[in-house]
């Protein structure tokens, strides 16, 4: 089954009107009924959302299997995304030189262009720790899309900061009264402010944005 109709299967299965998934998003009703007649598709960033509603995964709302890893996938059928150790410096902004890549996980190809995604562009990292949590948890799985480092107010990317060290953060504009200027926060989920404060995102060439995390394995 494709996407539009598993959807429109599982919002009946589940008894909700095309209305109640709209306002999960606060858009229309028609962008639902667009989603389930196929004329176009929700963005990655909403399927976490939509999946939880639904009381299903993304994987099976996708009408794919979840990745599996392998370390001989069959061409024909798989993407090896490879997967990136967090644990590596990335000095100096130069992710590419400092990122130690270890191995990979296959994702069906059918599922990488549902992403607009590919090997080349997709890498795969686990999130560590807390501060993104309930939406990722310590552990997950999480695809990043290399070619996406426009910064997009709302987004997760992940970030190389100004010590080296590579965070999963939600990027934030919004006005800084301390300095009274509008500027680029990143953003824990992770309700406890205290422990996980809001940060200006220094204007710092040691600063990079590495790519926008567009999928996770969490269980919504």
């Amino acid at each position: 089954m494709k996407f539009n109709e598993i959807l429109k299967a599982k919002r009946k299965q589940a008894n909700l009107t095309q209305k109640d998934i709209a306002d999960i998003f606060g858009i229309s009703s028609v962008n639902i009924s667009d989603w389930e007649n196929g004329r176009t598709m929700p963005e990655a960033s909403r399927l976490p959302a939509l999946a939880k509603k639904l009381g299903t995964s993304i994987s099976e709302l996708l009408g794919e299997s979840a990745p599996a890893a392998s370390t001989q996938p069959s061409e024909d059928e798989f993407d090896l995304v490879p997967q990136l150790d967090l644990a590596a410096a990335c000095g100096d902004g130069k992710f590419a030189e400092h990122v130690v890549v270890k191995g990979g996980l296959a994702f069906k190809k059918t599922f990488m262009k549902q992403f607009g995604i590919s090997e080349t562009t997709g890498r795969v990292i686990y999130a560590q720790g807390a501060s993104m949590e309930p939406t990722i948890g310590d552990g997950r799985v999480v695809l990043i899309n290399l070619a996406d480092t426009q910064p997009q107010d709302g987004r997760v990317f992940l970030i190389c900061d100004q010590d080296g060290a590579m965070i999963l953060k939600r990027l934030i504009r919004e006005y800084e009264p301390s300095i009274q200027q509008t500027v680029w926060k990143t953003r824990s989920d992770n309700p406890d402010k205290r422990g996980h404060p809001d940060k200006i995102l220094p204007d710092d060439p040691r600063v990079k944005i590495v790519g926008r995390a567009i999928w996770h394995d969490g269980l919504l």
